[in-house]
């Protein structure tokens, strides 16, 4: 973030990147951030972990790609993280459910 905040500022720019590419790259990384807490909360095991974040990120990159200062971003970020604590949760209660009876 600071990388994109000197750039903005015109101070310094990291690799000679543009603003846009590090704006794109900080919201990346914070919108990421926010997925992979959401996924480190749920009842999964590291490879589905991996697996869920993976597909969280696929769903986000094309979206900040096109315009990373749009509050939708935002929405689908929470959205998706979300829907995924939600799932998981049914599905760890299912299962723990089934094993019981």
């Amino acid at each position: 973030s600071s990388f994109y905040h000197f750039c903005d500022m015109e101070y310094f720019c990291v690799f000679d990147l543009s603003f846009h590419s590090l704006q794109v790259l900080d919201v990346l990384f914070s919108t990421c951030s926010i997925v992979a807490m959401a996924l480190y909360y749920c009842p999964i095991n590291g490879d589905t972990y991996s697996a869920l974040l993976l597909l969280s990120i696929g769903i986000l990159v094309p979206l900040i790609a096109n315009n990373p200062t749009s509050p939708y971003i935002l929405g689908t970020t929470i959205g998706v993280s979300f829907l995924l604590l939600i799932a998981l949760w049914i599905y760890h209660k299912r299962r723990t459910y089934c094993q019981c009876c």
